[in-house]
């Protein structure tokens, strides 16, 4: 397997992943399986905050126990899913960089530590992308500005490890062991149909993860919305961004967000 086709394996998983809930006291499907591969971390992952179980079970998944590990520059027990150790693990190896790439694992600081973490799958304009677990009790996907106080730092993957690793791997153990399993096969892509969509206005004041999506799109063709570029707030610098937007695309610049501006973000 070359670096590239790992690369794009670990993001196609996390992508598919996006939108999975956890279940009552932090119970989720990837420390159920961890737990379920023997000797692999220090003590039972289930029922507690879980980005650092997630961020494991991706490369588990794509990769094998064994691969993940090295890729993780840790040994096995492994303490991953704490994230301090998990960054500790890559500043050890000398591989701790401040500037991202994709594949990277991202290590957040609350409240001044280390203590969240995710998986990068987009880097470009100013701005990281991220796959993170346990974000507001799910898989969800974020976007940051690269000068966020939030940003501790990235963890690069021993990508070399990749090498040695078939494109597609035979598991270990069968699924009652606690391999991961592979997705199954896709169905056949029905027949199209035809549908309409209504899209909502949005303007200065409003909040929510509409407001949130559309900040993240913003953000993605180059125009940030100020210091907390991907907040949810509607506010004069998401205004702004977007009446520059609406420059770049010869429509009226009254920093609303209407259909017109709508489909000119959605490229259609």
């Amino acid at each position: 397997m070359t670096i590239d086709e790992a690369k794009a394996r670990l993001i196609s998983w996390c992508n598919r992943q996006v939108g999975y809930r956890e279940g009552p006291n932090n119970w989720n499907q990837y420390a159920d399986k961890l737990d379920k591969i023997d000797g692999l971390t220090w003590g039972p992952k289930q029922n507690q905050p879980w980005c650092g179980e997630f961020v494991l079970a991706a490369f588990v998944e794509c990769f094998g126990v064994d691969a993940a590990l090295e890729l993780q520059c840790s040994s096995r027990p492994t303490s991953i899913p704490l994230c301090s150790a998990g960054a500790g693990n890559f500043k050890q190896a000398g591989r701790w960089f401040v500037s991202p790439q994709v594949g990277d694992v991202v290590f957040f600081l609350v409240n001044g530590a280390i203590n969240h973490t995710g998986i990068v799958t987009s880097v470009g304009m100013g701005a990281i992308t991220t796959v993170e677990g346990n974000s507001g009790d799910m898989v969800a996907r974020n976007t940051y500005p690269l000068n966020s106080p939030r940003l501790a730092g990235f963890g690069r993957p021993r990508w070399d490890v990749v090498e040695n690793v078939d494109s597609k791997p035979e598991p270990e153990q069968d699924d009652d062991a606690g391999q991961i399993p592979a997705d199954p096969q896709p169905e056949p892509d029905p027949a199209p149909v035809m549908f309409s969509l209504t899209l909502p206005q949005l303007q200065e004041g409003d909040v929510g993860q509409t407001v949130k999506t559309v900040q993240a799109m913003l953000i993605s063709e180059g125009f940030r919305c100020g210091p907390w570029a991907n907040d949810g707030e509607f506010g004069p610098d998401t205004k702004s961004a977007v009446q520059r937007f609406q420059r770049s695309r010869g429509l009226t610049q009254d920093g609303i967000i209407g259909p017109e501006t709508f489909r000119a973000l959605l490229g259609v």
